[in-house]
């Protein structure tokens, strides 16, 4: 019973995680574009 517990918030977890990464992968690609195009622009 407890075993079930633990896997249902490991699950939990783990999807809390990989949204919060791909937010932030997404956020760092448009960060470093942003910073390309102000470079490439001068």
């Amino acid at each position: 019973m407890g075993g079930n517990q633990v896997q249902a918030t490991y699950f939990a977890l783990t999807d809390n995680t990989s949204a919060a990464g791909l937010k932030f992968s997404q956020y760092r690609e448009t960060v470093t574009r942003n910073i390309v195009l102000i470079y490439s622009g001068h």
